[in-house]
């Protein structure tokens, strides 16, 4: 149930948080830390009621962001436009579809009637994500200009790591404070791979949505894999996609989508003994951001070896190889030394931005390291000890809270990503108790449920 609350809190804080400061979000992400390390043993519930939790916070979080596409467009980042109704329509039918759709009914449908209604939600979830985009053509932040102008610089047979970037027309927060923000394309090259298909789409966010629908299909499949009960594994990628920050991530073209659904992706051959897959997609994934390589962790608790996670390795080595041979300077630059010396962001949700708005003063730096390299070693010692997949992934998702708590940096992309290692840590923890209790029936003992 802890790991759940967690989830659920964090799901709020970021969906709530836009652009302007809110010290209470700040409060309920140290809340969801404080579980994340809590004791397994303080985190124990049943299947039923990690299912019904599941399907509470996934209602609540719909009937939020029905809200706030409803009456207050700007918090739940739907200022889409004329669509915005339309997106309230779209969250309103979801509302009442999840409501419905409770663990206690589940069990009396049939399996195509449950799976139809997971088509109807990933249909109503497509929809919306199509009216937000659409409705906002220009959604007026630097990584949209960054994302689409980089590929097709690319193409074009230019170093997007030379070029300068359309800047932002109105600042939409204080985060704007630095004058060369449009000159940096701070993504790993794996990110302008990714995104070229958007050059024949017209729109880099269609990317981003179709990656958020895989990886709601790969969540579900990989809970099955890990021998979730199927109405279970339905809630699972049900709570995944109720994400109160969603469009806003779709909207601003985020690449955090992306990562989830090649690290599932990864996650899933793995835990299906196809290990020599997980190569080519763990190489992607770390292609794509800087603080990416943890997530490799959840990858080793689940089997893979660890010299196959070296050879993923080549893949961004030999990206990275091509820019800096193109331009050694522009790249190290924008890809890295930018990252260190660029101003913490007042609006962020983190630690950092709470002492900026209290005393005036940003979190220290070693600070900001510390914490999080205690954490990363802390995860890596459950892997050493093999210690299983469920607990390897809740280990990642306390070292990416720390990091985003301790940062100059932390958004609702950045929560997106910490929210979906929560989901598959919890459907980890599900079928491990799932396969406890059928190995108890068949044995004739009683066992715990965690």
């Amino acid at each position: 149930m802890g790991l759940v609350s967690a989830w659920w809190l964090l799901s709020l804080a970021a969906g709530l948080n836009r652009g302007l400061f809110w010290p209470l979000g700040v409060w309920l992400v140290v809340a969801a830390a404080t579980l994340i390390f809590l004791p397994r043993r303080w985190l124990s519930g049943s299947i039923r009621q990690q299912h019904l939790a599941l399907w509470v916070g996934s209602a609540l979080n719909t009937l939020l962001a029905f809200c706030g596409a409803a009456f207050t467009p700007g918090l739940m980042h739907t200022e889409a436009g004329g669509a915005g109704r339309w997106i309230a329509i779209a969250q309103l039918v979801m509302v009442a579809v999840i409501t419905g759709y409770g663990p206690s009914r589940q069990a009396l449908l049939s399996r195509r009637a449950r799976r139809c209604i997971f088509f109807v939600i990933v249909g109503i979830t497509t929809m919306a994500g199509a009216w937000a985009i659409a409705g906002l053509p220009d959604p007026n932040i630097d990584v949209y200009n960054f994302l689409s102008e980089g590929a097709w610089g690319l193409l074009q047979g230019r170093n997007p790591y030379a070029m300068e970037f359309t800047p932002v027309s109105k600042p939409v927060g204080p985060g704007y404070i630095d004058l060369a923000y449009h000159y940096v394309y701070s993504y790993l090259p794996g990110t302008l791979l990714l995104t070229l298909p958007s050059v024949l789409l017209g729109d880099v966010r269609w990317v981003m949505l179709a990656a958020v629908l895989a990886s709601a299909f790969l969540l579900r499949s990989l809970s099955r894999r890990l021998e979730v009960p199927e109405p279970v594994a339905d809630s699972v990628a049900i709570a995944f996609l109720t994400y109160p920050g969603l469009l806003c991530v779709v909207q601003n073209a985020w690449p955090e989508p992306l990562i989830v659904c090649l690290w599932l992706a990864a996650l899933w051959t793995v835990v299906s003994a196809r290990p020599s897959w997980a190569v080519g997609l763990s190489g992607l994934f770390l292609a794509i951001k800087q603080y990416n390589p943890p997530l490799a962790i959840p990858l080793l608790g689940a089997g893979i070896k660890r010299r196959q996670i070296i050879a993923s390795l080549l893949i961004p080595a030999s990206l990275c190889a091509v820019f800096i041979a193109w331009g050694p300077r522009d790249f190290l630059w924008d890809a890295f030394l930018y990252q260190v010396q660029v101003p913490a962001r007042p609006d962020a949700l983190s630690l950092s931005a709470y002492l900026l708005h209290t005393v005036d003063l940003p979190l220290p730096g070693w600070v900001g390291l510390a914490v999080p390299a205690i954490a990363l070693g802390y995860a890596f010692r459950a892997v050493l000890k093999r210690q299983g997949l469920a607990q390897s992934l809740r280990l990642t998702a306390g070292f990416y809270l720390s990091l985003f708590l301790f940062n100059k940096f932390a958004f609702a992309n950045y929560y997106f990503l910490l929210q979906s290692i929560l989901v598959a840590t919890i459907a980890a923890g599900i079928g491990q108790s799932h396969r406890r209790n059928t190995t108890d029936d068949l044995t004739g003992s009683k066992g715990s449920v965690s």
